[in-house]
């Protein structure tokens, strides 16, 4: 019985140890939530009626000719705990974004036209320099 038990823990700790080799891989690729590494946030936009912000991390900012990659996060001001993480992607020439990750999971985001996002429009102008 004591042989069967020690089986059973050896086979759940192998499972667990298998589920930490994934959080770790999928850390090591930048899909974990933005504030577990971010140091540097910035608030870029804000609403017109001052509701809904939006935050980047300076130090997360990496571009490859048009397209600018950073960790950004927006939320709405009434309910700060309620925040939206994401990896996202700015195609400076195009004037389109997309999502490639939201709140740590992966995301196969589309690309989208700047004009009816506001605050995803004033993070283009900054990190691509269209002041």
């Amino acid at each position: 019985m004591i042989i069967c038990q020690i089986s059973a823990l050896r086979r759940r700790l192998h499972q667990i140890s298998l589920w930490l080799g994934v959080l770790v891989a999928f850390c090591l690729n930048g899909w974990v939530l933005p504030a577990v590494a971010a140091n540097n946030w910035q608030m870029i936009a804000q609403s017109t009626d001052h509701q809904q912000v939006q935050y980047v991390d300076l130090d997360s900012i990496a571009q490859t000719g048009p397209i600018v990659r950073l960790q950004t996060y927006w939320m709405d001001q009434q309910q700060p705990e309620s925040k939206t993480y994401a990896l996202a992607e700015y195609h400076c020439d195009r004037q389109q974004f997309r999502d490639l990750a939201l709140n740590g999971k992966q995301h196969q985001g589309n690309w989208q036209t700047i004009q009816a996002d506001p605050l995803n429009a004033a993070v283009m102008d900054y990190v691509c320099g269209h002041n």
